[in-house]
């Protein structure tokens, strides 16, 4: 029995060998990894680079005086650069052409004529002139971001109005919402007679501490970049693990339908089972997949490091990662393998495969709502839906900390799953043999799984 037991672990491993290198000296391979790396890779270098202070050019038409002074005083130079100008002397008020449409962003205000004629004493000299629709062309030749307009309204209000070449980047233009906003704030607390010291006290936030509840103790989160990592994370988390088991999982179908058309699956048949030969090409891509898993790994460390995150790596998350990674893969490797060989060509199982391509997209959908909401009835019950709970559980374990005991069971779930699964594989395998160049229908698979066909 021991012998026997020797012989079949080593057919078993030759197939697994074999598979292995069949797919790792091809030049696909090499370059399909080197493709996986750069993209993989494309993300940290942006945000590597995004790390870059980036200053924005801000011209600010302000025929009042006084308003680019208090700008300055509120941003870094490295953030915000401002040159003021004002309107020619000999020009009553500049106004655009409608051949020279510029996006904007209004902030209306009611100050009156009070704080003109006070902003009016600031001493304007040195102050370049220029009109707005000169400033307009500068900013569309990229010598400016944006155009800060400041202009007087009939009533004696002023409005603000902020030209730029793009709406989409909303940093700048949030910062100088906010600046403006502050600015007119103060002004008007001036002309009430309020102090600034008596504006900072009514409008100083209330500190509010945030803290992660684990198993054990408490997590405080002390920046703004603390919560966006708490989302992001487990987000990435899934997407690495979508690509590593979609991408190996169809690499298993392509392998097993040309062994297939090429009628070696018969030769191999002679010497091992059906369920020796599916498990055995399942572990040869699986060594394949653990290349790309340690190359992913690598880069997640690396990032880590770069973003000062490295707390959020620990053993525990990588076990589990590394565990459900495999059990998620061979649950999925069964079903391509079962398309593989009810389909006698490409076309046929790329038809039959889109709905698990699909099936394969839902945890993607429902990464978003399983970080904000993880402790919901649908996200407990996708956390042990065997086709979602690889990656559900990957997004409560980085979120939720959840328990062993869980995460054990979310396993069982998913590796009873991938054993049924290998089961009802080999039916369709067997019942496909009869005929290996013909593509089998949807009720001969059901008859296949359901006892008619002999393993």
């Amino acid at each position: 029995m021991k012998g026997s037991l020797r012989v079949r672990a080593r057919l078993l491993g030759l197939i697994a060998a074999r598979d292995f290198w069949a797919i790792v000296e091809t030049k696909s391979f090499l370059i399909g990894l080197l493709a996986f790396i750069f993209i993989a890779s494309v993300m940290p270098i942006m945000m590597v680079l995004g790390r870059v202070p980036s200053t924005y050019k801000i011209a600010v038409l302000d025929p009042i005086g006084g308003y680019t002074e208090d700008l300055r005083a509120r941003v870094r130079p490295a953030q915000m650069q401002f040159t003021e100008f004002r309107p020619p002397t000999n020009v009553d008020a500049p106004r655009r052409t409608t051949q020279q449409p510029a996006s904007t962003g209004e902030l209306p205000t009611d100050l009156g004529d009070t704080l003109g004629e006070a902003a009016k004493s600031i001493p304007r000299g040195g102050v370049p002139e220029a009109t707005a629709d000169e400033l307009l062309a500068r900013v569309r030749a990229n010598e400016y971001y944006a155009l800060v307009e400041i202009k007087r309204g009939p009533a004696g209000e002023q409005t603000f109005t902020m030209n730029s070449v793009s709406m989409a980047d909303f940093v700048p233009r949030n910062m100088l919402h906010n600046m403006l906003n502050s600015i007119i704030l103060y002004r008007r607390a001036e002309a009430m007679g309020i102090t600034e010291k008596q504006v900072d006290a009514l409008v100083s936030p209330a500190r509010i501490e945030t803290r992660k509840i684990t198993q054990t103790s408490t997590e405080r989160a002390d920046s703004e970049k603390d919560y966006a990592i708490a989302f992001l994370f487990p987000i990435a988390l899934v997407f690495s693990l979508y690509g590593l088991i979609s991408f190996q999982s169809e690499r298993l179908l392509t392998a097993l339908l040309e062994e297939k058309m090429k009628r070696l699956i018969e030769v191999l048949l002679t010497r091992v089972t059906i369920y020796e030969l599916l498990l055995g090409k399942m572990l040869g891509v699986l060594y394949v997949g653990f290349l790309l898993y340690a190359g992913v790994s690598l880069l997640v460390i690396l990032g880590s490091f770069v973003f000062g995150v490295s707390y959020l790596l620990n053993v525990k998350h990588f076990f589990f990662f590394t565990l459900f990674y495999i059990s998620g893969y061979m649950l999925y490797a069964c079903f391509y393998a079962a398309i593989g060989a009810a389909c006698g060509n490409p076309k046929d199982a790329e038809n039959l495969s889109m709905p698990l391509r699909m099936v394969l997209m839902m945890p993607i959908m429902l990464s978003v709502y399983v970080v904000s909401h993880p402790q919901t009835a649908g996200s407990y019950f996708f956390a042990f839906f065997p086709l979602t709970a690889p990656f559900v559980m990957i997004n409560r374990m980085i979120v939720n900390d959840t328990p062993w005991w869980e995460l054990m069971l979310a396993l069982g779930c998913v590796g009873f799953a991938a054993a049924i699964g290998l089961w009802a594989s080999a039916r369709v395998f067997a019942a496909s043999m009869v005929n290996p160049g013909r593509s089998m229908g949807l009720r001969e698979i059901w008859i296949s799984i359901t006892g008619r066909a002999s393993v």
